[in-house]
């Protein structure tokens, strides 16, 4: 059978004693400091054993290991005091657990006894447990300063008494992002005048402050976003007393444009929960007065929503359901026209029983009336007589006039106006069209889509006479012209032929494959194409690279700088250089002479030399690449606008006759910015 696993495990800590721990609890080592324990020492063979403790806290955290998950247990009334100006102690290792053993009054104390005492979190992920901090002097400007980021205060109490205060609860700098405040208690002194905040956050984004207390006199506010703006803050689920003023102090973004959410929390100072952010004001959530808004069944007046929906004896214990489509009223009003103090139902009932009017309205009182009585429609519906049946009895045709129906005057278009394939004359549209004769049997979507006509019209420019397919003809023939014009007096002509366009049509030239043969840039002038202007400034635009080269023989290269390229115009980075020598190994006078490239910069150029090659490396046929390690050194560098590159050899004069070519990769850090070989 297979052992049961479990997240604990024993384990004998060098120094301390043997124990069953939670992996969960504690990864790493495990510390514990107790002033309150006689013979507590900070010192070697101290503080792996609750019975022989380390005496502070700071020194326990300089024996943990970053990022180990230590975990430092001080001891029910351990307790520290500071009555000098600096910190008491610093949390400056990473990923450590302080944690506060005791309730109540047993909880580690420490207490602040001049203004300027204080202590930090300057690691990233720590944790502060169960301890409490308490003003020992009037004023303390600064009890705990936060600057890791990923921090935690769990069950942390800040404690002013009468007259004496704190300044401001834990304050954070702008790199303390993804705070956690859980179970935080500001117990301050509601007649005081030195606090002004309980929880100061300095450009802290990602916060949040959750099931905590405030009580005191805070003047600025509980919580505020200070100096920096904070961004992405939750508040949730706390407490809220400000002596000095209900709501408004409870949060407050001095540094403006934060952004940040409360909700769930409650003013002791008012009396009211209140919720909102930086997207809406924060406000109460007072609910009282709904009571007044809706006002009881019995209400009389208007003022409230029973009122203005009827009182029960009104509404005879009927509900609107009921009135609107249920049962409906117990009596039902008569119709009457709408006007003052008619309702919904007397006007309905006026539509239905006076306008509508009965299928056997003999008047054109109603609208049954208007429309004919059941006789009259011979059964016959609306829909029959527009799109069904029709009517029993077809009528004849009449042009449009008085006491003459649509029906009627849709009878004459068809029979009169429309006429048929068959007329011979323009009396009818068919006779104005043509006739089947005339058209050789083609319809005009024939002519206008389909096959056209049998006999092909010869091209005429429009004028009297000329109908529009010898128009259509011209322009074809004409005007547009042939893909093979060899002159300019079509449009096929003006815009190129076939040949001319490389059988690329004007969509690939502006937007698809562009041209066979692209043609090289050139500035603006007569006989110059848009693309070669456009090619021109996209080659010398910002962020292109071009490569110059530069060859030297080898006497050429000498302790005095030679020139490898021109003045340049515009600033550009050296991004890489390649020396390629010749078949001939490059010999000095003294041998082992060093190759130097460097720039002519006037500013920001702490050193000119930014490519070295070591002259025992320049043997027969070889190729050395800066970014490819080749070289002794290299080291991108800006070219000044203005300035250039030159060569140098770093100890005397090479002697041999081969040849080094210099090739040198730029890139313009601003538009046209160039330069060439020397």
């Amino acid at each position: 059978m297979a052992a049961v696993r479990t997240a604990l495990f024993s384990r004998q800590q060098p120094g301390g004693v043997f124990t069953v721990d939670d992996l969960g609890e504690h990864g790493g080592n495990i510390w514990f400091v107790g002033s309150d324990v006689s013979g507590a020492e900070d010192g070697a063979g101290f503080g792996k054993n609750p019975d022989a403790p380390f005496a502070t806290l700071d020194y326990a955290i300089g024996k943990c290991t970053a990022n180990n998950h230590d975990v430092i247990y001080l001891l029910p009334s351990h307790s520290e005091t500071k009555s000098a100006t600096g910190s008491l102690w610093a949390a400056d290792v990473a990923g450590i657990h302080i944690r506060g053993l005791g309730r109540g009054a047993d909880r580690p104390t420490f207490t602040f006894s001049h203004t300027g005492a204080a202590t930090t979190i300057t690691a990233a992920s720590v944790t502060l447990e169960n301890v409490v901090f308490v003003a020992g002097i009037d004023s303390v400007t600064a009890p705990l300063t936060i600057s890791g980021a990923d921090w935690t205060l769990k069950d942390v109490e800040f404690r002013d008494t009468t007259d004496i205060e704190f300044v401001k609860g834990p304050t954070t700098t702008a790199d303390a992002d993804r705070g956690h405040v859980d179970g935080f208690l500001y117990r301050g002194y509601k007649d005081g005048n030195a606090c002004t905040i309980g929880i100061s956050l300095v450009g802290c984004d990602g916060c949040i402050v959750e099931n905590s207390v405030f009580y005191g006199e805070f003047s600025t506010a509980c919580i505020d976003f200070t100096t920096t703006s904070c961004h992405n803050v939750t508040v949730r689920n706390c407490t809220f007393y400000n002596d000095n003023v209900a709501l408004t102090k409870n949060i407050l973004d001095s540094a403006t444009s934060s952004t940040w959410q409360v909700h769930d929390c409650f003013d002791g100072k008012g009396g009211y929960s209140f919720s909102g952010g930086s997207a809406a004001t924060v406000a109460s959530d007072d609910v009282s007065g709904l009571t007044t808004i809706v006002g009881a069944v019995t209400s009389t007046q208007t003022s409230d929503l029973n009122g203005k929906i009827g009182t029960d004896a009104e509404m005879n214990d009927i509900s609107l359901y009921d009135l609107l489509v249920g049962a409906g009223p117990t009596t039902a009003p008569s119709a009457a026209a709408a006007g003052d103090d008619v309702s919904l139902y007397e006007v309905t009932r006026h539509i239905q029983e006076d306008l509508l009017g009965t299928a056997s309205a003999t008047t054109t009182d109603s609208i049954n009336g208007k429309l004919g009585t059941d006789a009259q429609m011979a059964d016959r519906s609306l829909y029959d007589l527009l799109v069904g049946d029709g009517p029993t009895t077809a009528i004849s045709g009449a042009a449009l006039t008085t006491d003459v129906s649509l029906y009627e005057g849709v009878a004459y278009l068809q029979d009169s106006v429309l006429g048929t394939s068959t007329d011979t004359t323009t009396d009818t549209i068919w006779g104005v069209l043509g006739t089947d004769a005339q058209y050789a049997d083609r319809s005009l979507y024939d002519l206008l889509v389909g096959d056209g006509p049998t006999t092909a019209i010869a091209g005429a420019a429009l004028t009297t006479d000329v109908s529009l397919y010898e128009g259509l003809a011209y322009l074809q023939d004409d005007v547009i012209g042939t893909s093979t014009a060899t002159t300019t007096d079509t449009i096929w002509g003006v815009l190129g032929t076939d040949a001319e366009l490389a059988d690329r049509s004007l969509y690939d030239l502006l937007v698809g494959d562009g041209p066979v043969t692209a043609p090289t840039g050139a500035a603006p002038g007569n006989d110059v194409s848009l693309y070669e202007v456009v090619r021109k400034v996209y080659d010398n635009q910002a962020g292109s690279c071009f490569w110059v080269t530069k060859a030297f023989t080898h006497t050429a290269v000498v302790s005095t700088a030679a020139d490898v390229t021109g003045t340049s115009s515009g600033a550009l980075v050296i991004e890489e250089v390649i020396l390629d020598n010749s078949q001939t190994a490059m010999d000095s006078a003294g041998d082992g002479a060093d190759i130097d490239l460097s720039v002519t910069n006037a500013t920001h150029a702490i050193s000119a030399v930014f490519a070295t090659l070591d002259g025992d490396g320049l043997v027969t046929n070889a190729t050395f690449s800066g970014t490819n390690g080749d070289l002794t050194t290299f080291y991108p560098v800006v070219l000044e606008s203005g300035k250039k590159v030159q060569i140098a050899a770093g100890d005397e004069n090479f002697t041999s006759n081969g040849e080094m070519q210099v090739h040198i990769r730029f890139r313009r850090m601003s538009t046209a910015a160039t330069v060439s070989a020397a």
